[in-house]
Order: C-alpha cells, then sequence, then structure tokens
C-alpha cells in the first residue's frame, strides 16, 4: 500500500513538473492563417443587399463556390456584365408581382434564401440540359446566365427577345412551384390520374407529341411534380390570351380537357393553400414584363 502511494506521489509531482514547462514556453501565439477580415463589397454586392437581402432575406451568390455546385459537372461563374441585367428583371418580373399579389411576408417566408448563378450550360447523361434545379425549398440553382443579355442583340420588342426572356422566368417559376408544392401538398393522386402515362424517355417527345398526350410540355412528361409545375410555369410566363392558345394546341379533345382538368387543380390548390389567384398573378406578371420591355 505504501509503494503505491509512494508511486502516485511521484507521478504527480513529475505532472506537475511537466505542466509547469508547458507553461513556461516563451513562444508567442502566432497569427492565425485564417482570413477573418470583412470582405470588401463591391457595388454588384451592395445593390444585392440593398434590392434583394435587406427586403426580402435573398441572398445572390455570383461567384464561384464549388460548395454549393455539383462538383461532377464542368461549370463556370456567369459573367458579372450578365448579372445586374438578370437581377434587375429577376426583382421587377418575379418578386414584385407575388408582394404584389399575396404580401411582402409570403416573400420572406417563401422565397428561396439563396439563388446561386452559374454561366455555363449544364448538361445531363442524355444530352439534355438543365435550366434549374431547386434544393430543398432554400436553394436554387439557375444555369445559362451568360447568355441572359442576348435578348438585347434583337429589337427589345421582338419575338425572339421575349422567347429568350421567357426560358429563363419560365426556370424560375418551374422552380419555385416546386418549393410550394413540397411545402403544402396538393392533390397528387387526383393530378396523376389525369395523365397517368408518366414515362423516363420524356425526352423522345416533340412539343406536338406531348401535347397530343395531355403534357403541356415534353418535360411534363416525366412525372407528375413535373407536369404540375410545368403547366404553372406555361401559365405566368405567358399572357392570359397566349396561354389561352397553347391549350387549344392539342390535336384532340381528350389531351385539351386534360390540360384543363389539371390546370383546375393547380388554380384551386394556389387559392386555398396560399391565397393566391392565379389568373391576376398571371395579368401582374405580363404587366411588369411589358414595362420591362419598355424601359
Amino acid at each position: 500500500m505504501k509503494n503505491k502511494t509512494a508511486i502516485y506521489k511521484i507521478t504527480l509531482i513529475m505532472l506537475s513538473l511537466f505542466l509547469w514547462s508547458a507553461c513556461g514556453n516563451d513562444d508567442e501565439i502566432k497569427e492565425s492563417r485564417i482570413d477573418t477580415s470583412t470582405p470588401e463589397l463591391t457595388a454588384m454586392d451592395v445593390w444585392i443587399r440593398e434590392n434583394l437581402t435587406t427586403p426580402y432575406n435573398i441572398s445572390i451568390n455570383y461567384t464561384f463556390d464549388d460548395n454549393e455546385l455539383d462538383n461532377s459537372r464542368y461549370l463556370t461563374p456567369p459573367k458579372l456584365r450578365e448579372v445586374e441585367p438578370f437581377l434587375d428583371a429577376f426583382l421587377e418580373v418575379m418578386i414584385r408581382p407575388f408582394e404584389e399579389e399575396v404580401g411582402t411576408d409570403f416573400v420572406k417566408e417563401y422565397f428561396p434564401k439563396l439563388f446561386v448563378l452559374v454561366g455555363s450550360y449544364n448538361y445531363n447523361s442524355d444530352g439534355s440540359r438543365r435550366l434549374g434545379v431547386a434544393e430543398g425549398g432554400k436553394k436554387v440553382v439557375l444555369y445559362e446566365l451568360n447568355y441572359f443579355t442576348e435578348r438585347t442583340s434583337e429589337a427589345s420588342t421582338s419575338e425572339l427577345a421575349r422567347e429568350r426572356f421567357a426560358r429563363y422566368f419560365h426556370t424560375i417559376e418551374h422552380e419555385f412551384g416546386h418549393i410550394l408544392q413540397q411545402t403544402k401538398a396538393y392533390d397528387a393522386e387526383k393530378f396523376g390520374s389525369i395523365t397517368p402515362q408518366y414515362r423516363s424517355t420524356w425526352n423522345n417527345l416533340d412539343e406536338q407529341e406531348a401535347l397530343n398526350l395531355g403534357y403541356i410540355t415534353p418535360y411534363s412528361a416525366k412525372n407528375m411534380d413535373e407536369d404540375f409545375v410545368e403547366i404553372l410555369a406555361m401559365m405566368l410566363t405567358n399572357t392570359a390570351e397566349d396561354f389561352e392558345a397553347i391549350l387549344n394546341l392539342p390535336e384532340n379533345d381528350e389531351a385539351r380537357e386534360a390540360l384543363r382538368a389539371k390546370l383546375e387543380i393547380i388554380v384551386d390548390y394556389y387559392r386555398e393553400s396560399w391565397n393566391i389567384d392565379l389568373y391576376e398573378l398571371q395579368e401582374i406578371i405580363a404587366k411588369k414584363r411589358q414595362a420591362y420591355f419598355e424601359k
């Protein structure tokens, strides 16, 4: 027992000497290699903060951040000259119509908190292009921003310019539609039963073939969630008159009736779940879009 006590005391003394030696080390603590300085804001950063982040809780990532992107894809950041024109249109044609229809609090709560802008194309293995993707209801990645101002190479009121413009906002409306349908469920069983012939080979359909099957675009034929948001996006990126013409494009009555039946479910869902009148919102967006082109 005495031997154990002696060993314990010796160990305690040695430990104390070691700690005293460590505490007496005169080496200075070196400066951290981690950069903790506040980054300098560019004019674009200030514009984003004042027009999107502060009023709407929306952040924009327009520099390349591989933590926010799929590293298996070859992607590049957008050209700086494309960023402000796109964001100006995004504010006027996407955010403000929803704010006018349903209020600022809706935009703050349900709009994605982060938009990541990518300049390049994003090709899928089947040769199709991915224009955007929503992730977890909080982030949307948008591709092909380097080509946004192609519209200015034509007269601002030309059909080609409007088609290019509509392509970008179709993608945004599509992705935001996914976020809302994932937040509050729609009647998927009823919706999916109208045109149940969904397929993984949707990209083999041309536009008229898809319409004749009751799908508003070929991508609508992929599954019912994509079908839902494709109809929504087509509605909100077209005037009421143009959208009505699209609904009449199928060459058979069954397909035309299917499109209208699915549209009715979408309209009811937005009214009952979100207190949004899609026909009013469509009109507001059309006016904002026209005003944008007339600037």
